[in-house]
């Protein structure tokens, strides 16, 4: 086995986005998706575009992303393993055995999210990997100038939390804020809508966090609200899925970006 010890940049976009899973014991499900946002967000030609990748985009690259995962797996970068029934990484979850590894990393199952099968398995990076690439994987993307994140306001760190959750909900049944009322004066609500948004928009300005409106929670489809519709997307109704059958993680959630993360995560000594 031979050790891999090329730098960060060498490595391919999808070579990065199995890394950065591994580095972080993600699940795999979902991580085609995920991939297209890192496209995005390290500004690469050819990333999907703000509706992320069609469920025939998604099903086309899952070849490359078995053979690239295998290969790295044979390296000893990663490992895969079985989710436990808990779906939460253990310290106990077995490895997948040689003999059933390309039948998993073959199965678009493994790493493309639906609500009815949603994925069994996950990524781990070795010890060399972690220290061989985690800070230039999550922090060379850090910005500088905000303050820590418990310096942030009270209205700053309630968003900030919400998008290390995982969720991010802002709207919805689980979402950390409420509608104004439809009923106000226009000019009313639109206030109201400024107040709520006036802690948002320097993060998303700053590309520090995304906002996306999911919809279909049977999928990991989503559509990015740009800066400039902000303010009009959450003047309207839909955005708020205010509607008795509404799904927990209906509506516009707040994601944190690699620079996002890299700016309130980074280790001490990156500082």
């Amino acid at each position: 086995m031979t050790e891999d010890t090329r730098p960060w940049s060498q490595l391919s976009a999808v070579e990065r986005s199995l890394v950065r899973a591994g580095l972080r014991t993600k699940r795999c499900a979902g991580l085609i998706q995920s991939h297209g946002m890192a496209l995005r967000w390290e500004g690469i030609p050819g990333a999907p575009p703000a509706g992320g990748y069609s469920p025939i985009e998604a099903h086309a690259l899952v070849p490359e992303f078995a053979s690239t995962a295998a290969d790295l797996i044979a390296q000893g970068v990663l490992s895969l393993q079985r989710l436990s029934e808990s779906f939460m990484p253990q310290q106990s979850d077995p490895v997948v055995a040689p003999c059933d590894l390309d039948e998993v990393l073959r199965d678009p199952a493994t790493w493309i999210w639906d609500e009815r099968n949603p994925g069994h398995y996950r990524l781990d990076a070795s010890e060399p990997a972690h220290a061989r690439w985690y800070l230039d994987a999550y922090f060379a993307m850090a910005r500088s100038g905000y303050p820590a994140r418990y310096d942030l306001s009270e209205p700053e760190q309630r968003i900030m939390l919400s998008a290390e959750e995982g969720s991010g909900m802002l709207t919805g049944p689980m979402g950390i804020w409420s509608q104004p009322d439809p009923e106000l004066p226009p000019s009313e609500r639109l206030a109201e809508v400024d107040e709520l948004l006036a802690p948002l928009l320097p993060f998303v300005r700053d590309d520090l966090l995304e906002v996306q409106f999911r919809t279909d929670v049977r999928s990991d489809a989503y559509t990015v609200i740009p800066l400039s519709a902000l303010r009009s997307a959450f003047n309207g109704t839909e955005i708020w899925r205010d509607h008795d059958d509404a799904d927990f993680f209906e509506g516009a959630h707040a994601v944190l970006t690699f620079s996002g993360y890299a700016t309130w995560h980074r280790p001490r000594a990156a500082r």
